[in-house]
């Protein structure tokens, strides 16, 4: 029996309260100035870095279109290469006001998706010499092709000052492609966000010396997959960190996440990595993400509602 449809996943990424337009388009836009937001994941290292994932966002209000917008750009590869899912968006995103404190904000994408196979790097049996090893051309036919389709996102975003709520509809159209014989059908994911902002300050202490911890909840489904990720941030001075379990409630993997980082004015970095707590490659230390945020300086002349001032956003 063969099987001729394949369900293809979306990349996870650890730091959800740092790729935020990955998580949900409705964030273009949340801190009103322009913002640069770039990542990358190594999942599975000790297989040969096999998982990797860039990810890049670039996003500001504007005065000419009336709302937010933002570009997006994500680059996974797997086996090295041999399949490579390329992603590159435009969001739009506008603001209604719900009260002095409280904003919805509405968000739609439209993505190019590019979906390549190519197997001239893969390694066969019949090209192992007993001695020598791997000296021989294989005899298998190489695989090399690719297609493109149009992706279609959605997210709504409840937010004030100090918490926010989101719902986000990735992949809504689920694009399918066909490569060597079967369809590649990217699936409809569905997530909920959730984080909110504590700030602790002795009535002796001036605000800069304040402590802020920022716990945060995600929950997404893909296809058969359901997956909880629930953490908390901790802020002081220029220096954050954070834990976070990653719970996948269909595989039972299981993963442990401790994050450091420095958050200054114009820019903040972090790191995170993932202790895989069901050990699936046999090794603890598995899963490497890096993050990097840069704000950029402006005027905010018409913005009419408040930006997300959570430390660490």
């Amino acid at each position: 029996m063969f099987c001729n449809l394949v369900k293809a996943q979306s990349p996870d990424f650890t730091q959800i309260t740092n790729d935020l337009l990955y998580t949900n388009p409705a964030f273009a836009g949340t801190k009103v100035c322009p913002r640069f937001i770039g990542g990358y994941r190594d999942k599975f290292v000790s297989l040969g870095n096999v998982y990797q994932t860039f990810y890049g966002s670039y996003d500001q209000y504007s005065d000419d279109i009336k709302g937010d917008f933002g570009v997006t750009f994500v680059n996974d590869l797997q086996s090295k290469g041999v399949i490579n899912n390329t992603q590159a968006g435009l969001i739009y995103a506008k603001d209604i006001s719900l009260s002095s404190k409280m904003t919805l904000k509405l968000a739609m994408q439209g993505e190019f998706l590019q979906h390549s196979v190519n197997t001239a790097n893969l390694s066969y049996p019949d090209m192992i010499d007993p001695v020598y090893g791997f000296i021989y051309k294989t005899g298998e036919p190489v695989i090399s092709t690719q297609f493109q389709k149009a992706n279609v996102n959605a997210g709504v975003l409840a937010y004030s000052d100090k918490q926010y709520f989101g719902l986000s509809i990735y992949n809504i159209n689920q694009p399918t492609s066909t490569l060597a014989t079967k369809n590649y059908v990217l699936q409809r994911k569905i997530s909920l966000q959730y984080a909110y902002t504590i700030m602790y300050r002795p009535a002796q202490q001036s605000i800069k010396d304040a402590t802020y911890l920022m716990p945060n909840i995600l929950v997404f489904n893909q296809g058969k997959s359901t997956q909880i990720d629930y953490g908390i941030n901790i802020t002081k001075y220029f220096l954050m960190g954070g834990v976070s379990i990653k719970q996948n409630l269909t595989t039972n993997f299981d993963s442990f996440s401790v994050l450091i980082g420095f958050v200054q004015k114009r820019f903040k970095f972090a790191y995170n990595c993932d202790l895989s707590l069901t050990r699936v490659t046999g090794s603890l230390f598995d899963t490497h993400e890096a993050s990097f945020t840069y704000y950029f300086s402006c005027v905010e002349k018409k913005k009419k509602n408040k930006a997300i001032n959570c430390p660490g956003i």
